[in-house]
């Protein structure tokens, strides 16, 4: 597994990439996460731009969903799972109503 801080440096430009804030070529340099913080408008877009890049995050209306959690989140502090990490498997007999 890749160094925090280097990952963290990729993942914060790639999302900055994502929401065409930052020009691209500004995406090569590390940022941390309340720079990107800084650089993205609103909490919606923070939102977004996490799940964009593959975070399982709560329903955006969730409690737990504040800026300074999603940015946690970014920065490795607080874990949270990935798509690729989540398996769902089927139920072949779902319970009764």
């Amino acid at each position: 597994m890749a160094p925090l801080n280097a990952l963290k440096g990729t993942l914060i430009s790639i999302i900055i990439v994502l929401n065409r804030k930052i020009a691209i070529m500004a995406a090569q340099k590390n940022f941390t996460a309340e720079e990107v913080k800084n650089a993205i408008s609103g909490k919606y877009e923070l939102y977004y731009s996490t799940i964009r890049y593959g975070y399982y995050l709560p329903k955006y209306k969730s409690n737990i969903i504040t800026e300074s959690y999603i940015t946690k989140v970014l920065a490795g502090e607080i874990y949270c799972p990935k798509f690729s990490d989540i398996k769902l498997s089927p139920c072949p007999q779902p319970p009764d109503k």
